[in-house]
C-alpha cells in the first residue's frame, strides 16, 4: 500500500515537472533523479517550505530586490514581465544538507540575519556591476560547498576539533567559538578558498571522493593536506590582542587637533613608536580665496601636524606620506625638506589593480590610477630598512585582485581612496615590530585592521570630527 502510494506521488511529480517548458527543460526529465534537489525542497520541514515557497512567488512575480538598483525587479526598466528559474538553478544544489537550503533562502529572501544592506545577499540572475556583498546564486552555491570542504579538512587535520557533525552539517556554536578564539576572519576565508585549486575542489564533489579528504586522494595533494595541519597549528597559537586602539580627534574646519582624552596613554619609553602613515589625499583642505581655482593646499595642515605634541611628528622613525597629486607631491617635498633635513628622504609608486576599485573607478576603465608614496627615515635606522622599500607597489597576480568579484576588500573600507590591505599589511609588517605603536593620519579602517592583526599596540590614530 505505501509503495503503491510513493510510486502515485512520484509519478505526478514527474508529471508536474515534465509539463514545465515541455518542449525545453521539461523534455529533460526522464526520472525522479532529474529533479532530485526540487523534491529535497518539496519534503523540509514546514517551516523551511515556506520560506521556499514564499521566494518562489516573489521571484516570479518580480519582487525580488534587484542589487543593481535597490528596487524590486519589476519597477525596473521593462519590470511588467514574470520571471521564471531555470532548472539548472537546481541542479547546483547537490550535496546540500537541509540547514543549508535554509541558509540559501534566507539569502535569497534577503532575510539574513542582522543585514542591514537594501538587497540580498544572494541573487538568482548576475549582477550587471561588482555590488558590495552580493553573490548571484552559481557564485555563492560553489563558495558554500568549498567553505564546507575546509571545514572538513580542518576537522581532520585535527581531531580535536568537532564543528562538523556526522550528517555533515555544521555545529554552529562550536564554530563560532572557534573562529572567536583562534582570529578567524573573513579574510582567512578568502585565503582558504583561493588556496587549493579548482581540480582539487571539483574533485572533493564528486561522489565517490565527497567523503575523501585530501591525505586520502594520493600524492597530488600532498602539500594540500600539509597546509591545513600548520594552518591549525598555526590559527590554535595566535598571539592575543593586547593593544589599544585609540582616536584622537580633527576638527577640519578649524584645522585643530582636539586635546587628548584623559584615557589616552601614549607611552613611547615603552611601547616605541616606529611608523608613522599619513594619507595627505583625505586630510581637510581649504582653497585659497584668491585663487579658488587652484587646488587647495595641504601645507596649512602639515603645519598643525607638525605643532601636535604627544606624539609628535618626529616620534616616528620612518614616515610614509601618501599624496594625492603634484600639489601634494611639491607641499610634502617641501615641507620634508625644511622640517626633516637630516632625514633619508626616498620615492615609490602604488600601482592600482582592476579589483580594488580605488575611488571606484569604473571596471572597464582602461587607465588604472597610481598613488605617489613619500618614505623619509632617521638614518641611525637599521641599515636593512632602505632596501625594504620597493620602487613600486603591485598587486600579485592571482584571480583575487584581478577579478573584482574575487575580491571583498570593499566591505572592510571607510571611503574609497582606501589602498589594498595587502599593501597596510607589507608596510606595517616590514617597518614595525609586534608591541610597538603605529601612528596613522587619516588612513581609514583598512590601515586600522591591518595594524591590529601585526602589531598589538596601536596608537595615535587620527580622525576628523567632520561629518
Amino acid at each position: 500500500m505505501i509503495l503503491t502510494v510513493l510510486q502515485t506521488f512520484v509519478t505526478m511529480i514527474l508529471s508536474r515537472f515534465q509539463s514545465i517548458n515541455p518542449n525545453k527543460e521539461g523534455n529533460n526529465v526522464k526520472g525522479i533523479a532529474d529533479i532530485k534537489h526540487e523534491v529535497t525542497i518539496m519534503t523540509l520541514e514546514d517551516d523551511h517550505y515556506a520560506m521556499w515557497e514564499s521566494f518562489l512567488t516573489m521571484y516570479t512575480d518580480g519582487d525580488i530586490v534587484n542589487p543593481d538598483t535597490s528596487l524590486p525587479y519589476k519597477q525596473n526598466k521593462g519590470g511588467d514581465k514574470r520571471y521564471e528559474l531555470k532548472r539548472e538553478f537546481f541542479k547546483h544544489m547537490g550535496h546540500f544538507t537541509d540547514d543549508d537550503l535554509k541558509t540559501y533562502v534566507q539569502h535569497l529572501l534577503g532575510r539574513t540575519p542582522k543585514r542591514t544592506l537594501p538587497y540580498p545577499k544572494v541573487s538568482v540572475l548576475k549582477s550587471k556591476k561588482p555590488v558590495l556583498d552580493n553573490y548571484c546564486a552559481s557564485e555563492w552555491v560553489e563558495r558554500r560547498k568549498r567553505k564546507k570542504v575546509i571545514l572538513e579538512e580542518l576537522v581532520n587535520a585535527d581531531k580535536s576539533l568537532t564543528f562538523v557533525k556526522d550528517d555533515g552539517n555544521i555545529d554552529r556554536q562550536k564554530w563560532r567559538d572557534w573562529k572567536k578564539t583562534c582570529s578567524f576572519s573573513s579574510a582567512t576565508w578568502d585565503f582558504l578558498l583561493a588556496t587549493p585549486s579548482k581540480t582539487y575542489f571539483a574533485m572533493r564533489r564528486t561522489n565517490k571522493a565527497v567523503n575523501q579528504r585530501a591525505d586520502e586522494m594520493g600524492e597530488k595533494f600532498t602539500e594540500l593536506r600539509d597546509m591545513f595541519s600548520r594552518f591549525v597549528s598555526l590559527k590554535k597559537h595566535v598571539p592575543k590582542q593586547t593593544g589599544k586602539i585609540q582616536l584622537r580627534a580633527h576638527d577640519g574646519p578649524s584645522m585643530a587637533f582636539v586635546m587628548n582624552p584623559a584615557s589616552w596613554d601614549y607611552a613611547p619609553n615603552t611601547r616605541p613608536l616606529s611608523l608613522g602613515i599619513a594619507d595627505l589625499r583625505d586630510v581637510p583642505k581649504h582653497k585659497k580665496s584668491d585663487n579658488p581655482v587652484a587646488p587647495a593646499p595641504v601645507m596649512p595642515f602639515l603645519e598643525k601636524l607638525h605643532q601636535m605634541n604627544d606624539p609628535s611628528i618626529k616620534d616616528p622613525k620612518i614616515w610614509l606620506w601618501i599624496t594625492a597629486d603634484t600639489w601634494d607631491d611639491a607641499a610634502a617635498a617641501a615641507f620634508i625638506g625644511v622640517h626633516f633635513k637630516d632625514w633619508e628622504y626616498k620615492q615609490s609608486v602604488y600601482k592600482a589593480c582592476k579589483a580594488e576599485r580605488l575611488y571606484d573607478i569604473p571596471i572597464r576603465q582602461a587607465a588604472l590610477p597610481t598613488v605617489n608614496l613619500h618614505f623619509f627615515y632617521q638614518r641611525d635606522v637599521p641599515s636593512y630598512i632602505p632596501g625594504l622599500i620597493k620602487p613600486e607597489y603591485v598587486a600579485p597576480n592571482i584571480a583575487y585582485y584581478n577579478d573584482p568579484r574575487e575580491n571583498h576588500e570593499s566591505k572592510f573600507r571607510s571611503r574609497s581612496s582606501e589602498l589594498r590591505m595587502e599593501f597596510y599589511l607589507d608596510i606595517i609588517q616590514n617597518f614595525a615590530s609586534p608591541g610597538e605603536n603605529f601612528f596613522g593620519v587619516y588612513t581609514g579602517a583598512k590601515c586600522m585592521l591591518a595594524a591590529k592583526v601585526v602589531t598589538p599596540s596601536i596608537g595615535g590614530l587620527l580622525s576628523s570630527t567632520r561629518r
